[in-house]
């Protein structure tokens, strides 16, 4: 069930980049690396190539744990059950001499079950082994669990760095640049990713540009990308965001706020916090174009 030193594009095409905090926070838990940590950061910063350099630190190849569906390894639409918990429970009982990091992948798709399992896994602590739970949204962790980890956030690079990553990456085109940082300012696994691939940057900027349009329009243009987001999640998860941050860039670009920029910005906040409940996808958007 472990996988041993696995790597994204990221991390086999460019030596990582972190922020200067992030740096030190690092170079300083490496030297006294406790039983149980939680590393979160923003979507697209780069958690996976953090807890590899943690280890490489450290002297050791870590080992991950990547959430399943229907018992198969599933990134995307994976999650991490209670027999992974209990498969990983047997398979940590035995002491080792050796240091030992183990990377509990997408940990915020735990489910409660699988969580009051893991708690036992922290609170009988194995000599040597370090475990490290990888997440972007703590609400979705128990406070239990929370209490018993080390936390740490890994920071957004630097507009500096990421105009620095642009470079070793080669984009020189100045509206692939700028799409690219609107994008992904910031998260560096994300630049790299979108910079490599075509497809998946494309996607993106079509999301970007329904929040631009949603943005500017009117309340009919409104509602007809609410009904084209509405059968994805994760798009409208996006959608929303980045419709926050043409209106926050606005407002920083004018230096001046009216009521109504503030209350859609309000609304659109409101949005992204049901929409990480569960709310109903169509509904939250329509709410929005009011």
């Amino acid at each position: 069930m472990f996988h041993l030193n696995s790597r994204s594009i990221w991390e086999r095409n460019v030596r990582p980049i972190f922020h200067e905090r992030t740096h030190q926070e690092l170079s300083l838990l490496a030297e006294h690396i406790p039983h149980a940590i939680g590393l979160y950061g923003e979507v697209g910063i780069g958690l996976v190539t953090t807890v590899t350099y943690l280890a490489e630190l450290v002297g050791v190849t870590p080992e991950f744990v990547y959430p399943e569906r229907n018992d198969v390894v599933d990134r995307e639409k994976g999650a991490i059950t209670i027999a992974i918990i209990r498969r990983l429970y047997e398979q940590t009982r035995s002491k080792v001499t050796t240091r030992r990091i183990i990377v509990i992948t997408a940990a915020d798709t735990m489910s409660l079950e699988a969580q009051n399992a893991f708690l036992k896994l922290l609170e009988e602590p194995t000599p040597n082994t370090t475990f490290v739970l990888l997440f972007h949204d703590s609400r979705k962790l128990l406070p239990t669990v929370i209490s018993r980890l080390q936390l740490y956030q890994v920071h957004p690079i630097t507009r500096l760095q990421s105009e620095q990553l642009l470079d070793r990456l080669e984009v020189n085109d100045p509206k692939r640049r700028q799409q690219l940082l609107f994008l992904a300012e910031g998260r560096p696994a994300q630049l790299v990713t979108l910079a490599h691939d075509d497809a998946l940057f494309e996607a993106e900027a079509t999301i970007l540009r329904q929040a631009r349009k949603f943005v500017q329009g009117g309340f009919y243009e409104r509602l007809v990308i609410c009904h084209e987001l509405g059968s994805s999640r994760s798009n409208a998860e996006k959608f929303v965001m980045y419709a926050m941050n043409i209106l926050q860039f606005d407002i920083v670009t004018k230096q001046t706020a009216d009521e109504t920029i503030v209350r859609f910005l309000e609304r659109l906040n409101q949005a992204l916090g049901a929409l990480q409940a569960n709310g109903n996808v169509r509904l939250v958007l329509a709410r929005t174009a009011l």
